[in-house]
């Protein structure tokens, strides 16, 4: 079952791809497929935290820890969304001059593709590692159940989105259905284990991001592709990484930043 899992979920990462060609010429599919591909940086963090993770989580199940899970659930979709939230900005607010540095000035078509699946991509990092809880349980047949329902989302989302907005409607598809499959899994999880990862940091997580977003959005574009790249991205974790330490998101912050100010030189 876990096999079948994996191999389906690896289908529905280029399910809108194959989908797409049938709509719209094939230039438009590639620019796509690039756009799409953009993104998946921001779900770099939760491969690596689920597989420091999945070992823990299974040894607590083995003692029935319910109070390890919860801690393990709750902290991952705090970091997750936080640090998420970082690289969707810097992403996103640098897309226009990483476009330009491309060869091709088609691929500024993707501009509003790489924003629709960053948004999916940050649902899927705010739910934490749920597939870590859902598949080390004893109901662990539920997830692969779940990945079937999800693959008919996905294709009815396709069908319905593409013919009317094209690349765009592969995202919205794409990001539809990452929303929904994390939605039934957020559920499950709270039904069947009485476990919810979200609370008052997500909402500050959130603001942060918003905030963020709207003070580095204005700022004036510089003629250098790279150094404008550079200037963003250094300013974006500047404000992100203040706004962090004032809403006191991350307690360790503090810790780290006061023992820095007591260490004497």
């Amino acid at each position: 079952l876990l096999s079948f899992a994996a191999l389906s979920l690896l289908g529905l990462k280029y399910l809108d791809v194959v989908m797409l060609g049938k709509f719209v010429p094939l230039s438009l599919v590639g620019i796509y497929a690039i756009s799409a591909f953009i993104p998946t940086v921001i779900e770099a963090p939760l491969g690596a935290l689920e597989k420091i993770g999945i070992a823990s989580i299974s040894q607590a199940w083995v003692k029935n820890d319910m109070k390890v899970i919860r801690e393990i659930y709750f902290k991952s979709s705090k970091y997750l969304f936080l640090l998420g939230g970082l690289l969707f900005l810097g992403i996103n607010l640098n897309i226009d001059s990483l476009f330009k540095l491309m060869p091709n000035a088609d691929f500024a078509l993707g501009k509003n593709v790489v924003l629709i699946i960053s948004i999916g991509t940050l649902i899927n990092m705010a739910t934490g590692i749920n597939d870590s809880i859902i598949y080390t349980s004893e109901k662990y047949v539920y997830g692969t159940w779940m990945l079937i329902a999800l693959f008919v989302i996905a294709v009815v989302n396709n069908l319905i989105f593409i013919p009317k907005f094209g690349i765009e409607g592969a995202a919205l598809a794409t990001a539809l259905s990452a929303f929904i499959f994390n939605s039934m899994k957020y559920v499950f999880i709270w039904k069947f284990f009485h476990l919810q990862p979200l609370g008052k940091n997500t909402f500050l997580i959130f603001m942060n991001i918003l905030l963020c977003w709207a003070a580095v959005y204005f700022i004036p574009h510089i003629q250098n592709e790279v150094a404008d790249i550079i200037m963003r991205s250094l300013i974006i974790t500047l404000i992100f990484g203040a706004l962090t330490y004032l809403m006191k998101i991350v307690p360790e912050f503090h810790h780290v930043v006061f023992s820095l100010l007591r260490r004497k030189p």
